[in-house]
Formats: C-alpha cells, sequence, structure tokens
C-alpha cells in the first residue's frame, strides 16, 4: 500500500522510509530478483512499489526493522535521521492476521496478533518524544466497528489503536489520527490474504464493488489528515446497511450458512474442483463420505477429496463453525472434538482425518 501514498504529499516532498519486518535484497541485486522470481512473489511486489515511488520523485530509504523491538526501531530511525534528518510524520500500518476461534486460541497467539499494533503504537510514540511528530496516522480497521467471527485479538489490536487515538486528543487539530479501513482493492492485507487464513484472496466483482480503489484512498487519506479529527472510518459501502448487519447479525449461527449449503448441494450449484496440490483421493468408508458431502455443501464445490485441506478449498472460520454444526448433526462429534482439526491449517484439517472423532460411531448409523 506505501506505494499509494506518494501522490498525497506535498509538492517538494522527496524522502520516503519503508520499514519492514522483512529485509529486501541490496538494491544492485533487484533486477536479478526481478528476473528470475513470479511477478506475484511478495518481494518482487515490494520491490516494484519502492521503484514506482522514485519514479514519481522520491528517495527512498527501505530498512528491516520490527515495530515491536524497541532496539530495531531505534536503529532504523538513527538511519532516517543520518539520511535524512528530520522525521515529521509516521503511518503505522503494521499488523498481523490469525483467524481461528476463541476457543482455540492461546495467549501466545492472541499476544502475536496484538503486538504490533498494540506495542508497537507505544513504541512509535515514546521514540519520538524528543522531536514531536506533525502527525502519526495509525491503520486501524472496520473491524474495530463491527468485529468479525473468529479475530477477536485483531479486533481488540484495532479497538486499541481508536482507543488511542481519542486518548492522545486534546482539541484542535489531532496530530494523532486512527482510521478504520475497509477492504482495499488490489492492495493490502484483504487482497493479500493466502489461504489457511480467514478469507481467500478475492477478485469477484461482488469485492471489487466494495473495496476501496488506491486512488480513493489515498485522497480520503488526504482528507483525514486535513480534517483534524482523531478518528474516521473510510468505508465505500452503504453504512446504514452495514450497521443494519452489525446490530442483526448472530456469528454463532451456523445452521443457516449450513442450509444454505444443502440447498446448494440439492440445486447442484456447485463448482468443480479447484486445482490443488494434492491429488483427487475418493471417500473409502461411511464417515469420510458423509464428511466430504457436508464439505462440498458448505464449500459450494463438488468432488470433494478426503484428504483435500479445508482452508486450501476456500475454507474460513465462519465456513468452519457451519461446517462443525452439519458435522455435529449428522455424525454425533462435538466442537470440542474436532474444531483443532478444522480450523488449524497445519493440524491437516482434511476429511479422512476425521474418521479418529467418530470411531465410536459405527458407519452404519454415520448417516442418520
Amino acid at each position: 500500500m506505501g506505494t499509494r501514498w506518494r501522490r498525497i504529499w506535498p509538492d517538494g516532498t522527496r524522502a520516503n522510509c519503508a520499514s519492514g519486518r522483512t529485509a529486501l535484497p541490496e538494491r544492485s541485486g533487484w533486477p536479478q530478483w526481478l528476473e528470475t522470481h513470479d511477478a506475484d512473489d511478495e518481494t518482487s511486489w515490494k520491490i516494484r512499489g519502492l521503484q514506482r515511488i522514485e519514479a514519481l520523485g522520491g528517495e527512498v530509504l527501505p530498512i528491516a526493522a520490527d515495530v515491536c523491538d524497541r532496539a530495531s526501531m531505534c536503529e532504523a530511525i538513527r538511519q532516517v535521521h543520518q539520511r535524512f534528518g528530520a522525521i515529521h510524520g509516521v503511518i503505522h500500518a503494521a499488523g498481523i492476521v490469525e483467524p481461528g476461534l476463541l476457543q482455540l486460541k492461546t495467549q501466545a497467539e492472541a499476544e502475536r496478533v496484538l503486538a504490533p499494533k498494540v506495542d508497537g503504537t507505544l513504541i512509535l510514540e515514546s521514540l519520538a518524544q524528543d522531536a514531536p511528530l506533525d502527525f502519526l496516522v495509525l491503520c486501524s480497521s472496520i473491524n474495530a466497528i463491527g468485529g468479525v467471527a473468529g479475530s477477536i485479538d485483531y479486533t481488540a489490536a484495532n479497538c486499541f489503536l481508536d482507543a488511542f487515538a481519542a486518548s492522545r486528543f486534546g482539541g484542535g487539530k489531532a496530530n494523532v489520527v486512527s482510521i478504520n479501513w475497509d477492504a482495499w482493492r488490489d492492495v493490502g492485507m484483504a487482497f493479500k490474504r493466502r489461504p489457511g487464513s480467514d478469507a481467500p484472496v478475492r477478485k469477484d466483482r461482488e469485492y471489487d464493488s466494495m473495496a476501496i480503489a488506491p486512488a480513493e484512498g489515498a485522497e480520503a487519506f488526504e482528507r483525514v489528515l486535513a480534517s483534524g479529527v482523531p478518528q474516521a472510518a473510510v468505508i465505500p459501502r452503504d453504512l446504514h446497511r452495514l450497521l443494519e448487519e452489525i446490530e442483526t447479525r448472530d456469528p454463532m449461527d451456523a445452521r443457516g450458512a449450513a442450509q444454505d449449503g444443502a440447498e446448494r448441494m440439492a440445486n447442484q450449484s456447485l463448482h468443480p474442483r479447484p486445482d490443488l496440490g494434492t491429488p483427487f483421493a475418493a471417500s473409502g468408508d461411511r464417515v469420510q463420505s458423509v464428511m466430504t458431502e457436508i464439505w462440498s455443501g458448505v464449500l459450494g464445490i463438488r468432488d470433494v477429496g478426503i484428504d483435500d485441506n479445508f482452508f486450501e478449498l476456500g475454507g474460513h472460520s465462519l465456513l468452519a463453525i457451519a461446517l462443525l454444526g452439519r458435522a455435529r448433526d449428522k455424525l454425533g462429534v462435538t466442537l470440542g472434538d474436532c474444531a483443532q482439526s478444522l480450523i488449524r491449517p497445519q493440524s491437516g484439517c482434511c476429511p479422512s482425518r476425521w474418521k479418529r472423532y467418530v470411531g465410536r460411531i459405527s458407519n452404519s448409523g454415520a448417516g442418520g
């Protein structure tokens, strides 16, 4: 997203510092990296973004630094001061999303999600005490307004950003601003989400119509910064409708989604099985047959194999709730029995592993 901000700076602004946890190759090696890696490679994507900033007249200093590590940030700031002089503004856009049901999250997992936004913000503020910034922009999310099932830690982290900005506002024009962003089109965390996260990469028309276009986001950023308010939400969708959905939805109602899946199967409106790294393997017994049938209905995909991965097929935490509800009804398993296998991709969440959870149920009665 950083490459899209360049247009908002005043004429004459030349210096830009891009900080991230992962170091980029040496600048002299950028051409070779781009030639030997795919266009969607994340490092290639960053290099091209920095090159676009330079093409627009910016001077870029990429630095590898962890915003949660005070010593690392001190060194990053030292490099910026040495190269450019004073720092006038900071955009804090760091964040981690690790979706999963609350019942299965450990404290360490939640702290890992909270740290970039909570600890990172506090560290940035403390390091700016000696040389106050013109602005500190905190990139929050609409999750802090409406919440999303399976993201309690990420939602809490964004709520902290909003509260922090409000606590630093003393009237007049705010220099600490929290922006609740909706999903961006072509850039940002929602767009780059990989299989195994809370939502697959989406390029459908519905997503494009509701997502923030990069040019729109840059203009909104400029307006928010000029407004002087401590918090603003950038939501391209119908706000009143969104608020109504937030007020009336029941995130734990899995039966509705499961019923939708059953109706899709009855209408045979299923999508073909996508190309996966795992070859198709047919069901070998009644339990596996029931599970692949449930997966097909909930995911809307035909020909689900017993070794297919739930997340590679487009599954996420909300669909997992629906699937668990159907499994409970059809096989008698409970959340505690099998949620671990579903919600964590590394655990091997595929129908062939479900046999362990229903071993006490005879195959003859599995479809009741």
